[in-house]
């Protein structure tokens, strides 16, 4: 509708000058004509008139003469005839306002128009013509006619040139609105809404406006630059799948890897209850027990197996592959079961394990089997930084306010994992480079370079970060930040 009255506007100004224009050269050549005309009249019947006077001043006198003159001018002729003397001085009853050059061409004999005398009111047209006279004066006739009439006319062509032009301005106007509608506001507004829909990514649905000009060419464009881009968003939907798919399998290869370093503690911690379990049950086969100790040997057994069972779940409940879940979990539950997990390889590490805070419940909206990985890389990194001369590695749970990725101008309350090792550390120059990928400071066969890099993906993932310090000789510092469940 805009571009509709945009157009318009142009278009009724461009009318209304040309219509302007035409009636202004109308009224010029309808003035020319109707003055000709006058000057017409009067040439004919000066003529006449001059003669007749100069035949009855010869005839008669001068006297009758100008009483001639004066008897043709009567209340119903428009045409107002006067006697002049060209001789008689200025602002006298029959003396004439001419230049000298008129009266020269009138004692000369011949005739004067003079056209529009615009002092007079209302404006006359004037003319004068010679009298042949005998025995008397020079004299000439003035004839003079009003311009009302001239006036009228033009009045009245301005009044229909104007309702002309009105209505011409009207019915263009009106019909611009409507072809404006009909072909550019109708069809804007669908481009407008496909625009609309694109932005929302609905590629759907292709605009048709059945025309070949420049607007169906557009409309033609957009659904040829939808279809490119539902392609493009395929291909990339595709990729995006397919990296997901590797970071995945990435990210399995490496709870395997863990799996794997986690394998000879876990089996030293099998070993021990499997001892009991073996020697307990030779003596209920042997029947060197028997009645209540029996009884309490088969309870041996069975607490010993329940113990296995707890390990074995735990292993297996970390190494197994499956769909991401997040859920409201208790941080110092998840802490916990992590510690118990790596216990025994960090008893043959000489590190002792410590859980500090966590009185009260820490709430998170976690995947649990995710950061219970990106946990446990983190520690082992630390129990194998200790691998010399042992030492304690220390779980601190706690409530800060920090900064996250996802709004990082405002602080937020979050839940604070700080893992901290007495290991050697690590040298400045390594801490840029710390979480790319393959980058490790461990020797060869004891590291993939994958754990940290893993570690701060699936931190990130959960709208968290991971924050890092050390010291040469005296440790580090690893501070997971995950943000407190709003509600």
């Amino acid at each position: 509708m805009k571009l509709a009255l945009k157009l318009m506007i142009p278009i009724v100004l461009a009318i209304f000058l040309v219509s302007a224009v035409g009636t202004y050269f109308h009224i010029r050549r309808e003035v020319r004509l109707y003055e000709q005309d006058i000057q017409s009249d009067h040439l004919s019947s000066g003529r006449a008139l001059s003669n007749a006077v100069s035949f009855v001043e010869k005839t008669a006198g001068i006297d009758e003469a100008m009483k001639l003159v004066d008897n043709v001018n009567s209340p119903n002729n428009p045409v107002r005839i006067r006697w002049i003397w060209l001789e008689a001085p200025a602002g006298t009853p029959h003396s004439a306002k001419l230049s000298l050059l008129e009266l020269q061409s009138l004692q000369n004999g011949e005739k004067v128009f003079r056209g529009v005398d615009w002092e007079s009111r209302p404006n006359r047209i004037v003319s004068y013509f010679p009298l042949e006279l005998f025995g008397s004066p020079p004299a000439a006739l003035e004839f003079s006619e009003s311009l009302e009439p001239e006036h009228a006319m033009i009045v009245a062509i301005l009044e229909g040139g104007s309702l002309t032009s009105l209505g011409i301005v009207l019915l263009s106007g009106i019909t611009t609105v409507i072809l404006g509608i009909y072909l550019i506001g109708r069809p804007m507004n669908r481009l407008a809404e496909k625009a609309r829909r694109i932005g929302r990514g609905d590629l759907s649905e292709p605009i048709d406006l059945k025309r070949k000009d420049e607007l169906g060419f557009i409309a033609g464009e957009i659904n040829a630059m939808c279809e490119r881009l539902a392609e493009i968003r395929e291909q990339a939907d595709q990729e995006a799948a397919a990296r997901l798919e590797a970071v995945e399998q990435l990210r399995h290869a490496d709870r395997l890897t863990t799996v794997g370093k986690l394998s000879a503690g876990i089996a030293h911690e099998l070993g021990t209850p499997l001892n009991v379990i073996a020697a307990r049950a030779r003596m209920i086969e042997l029947r060197e027990v028997s009645g209540n100790d029996a009884v309490e040997c088969a309870a041996i057994i069975a607490g010993q197996s329940a113990r296995m069972i707890r390990i074995v779940h735990q292993l297996l409940d970390f190494s197994r592959r499956r769909s991401p879940t997040k859920k409201r979990e208790d941080m110092r539950l998840i802490s916990r079961r992590i510690l118990d997990l790596l216990e025994p390889m960090a008893k043959d590490r000489k590190v002792s394990l410590r859980l500090v805070g966590g009185e009260t419940a820490m709430p998170a909206d976690v995947d649990s089997e995710q950061i219970q990985q990106a946990m446990i890389n983190l520690i082992l990194n630390g129990i194998q930084a200790m691998k010399k001369h042992g030492g304690e590695l220390q779980v601190t749970l706690r409530k800060e306010r920090a900064s996250l990725p996802s709004r990082p101008e405002k602080l937020r309350d979050c839940i604070c994992i700080r893992i901290e090792d007495q290991g050697e550390g690590i040298s400045p120059e390594d801490l840029p480079h710390l979480f790319d990928p393959f980058f490790t400071t461990k020797e060869v066969g004891e590291g993939t370079g994958l754990g940290l890099c893993v570690a701060r993906g699936l931190i990130e993932e959960h709208d968290g970060c991971i924050e890092v310090s050390s010291e040469v000789g005296k440790g580090s510092l690893f501070s997971i930040y995950l943000p407190v469940p709003e509600s």
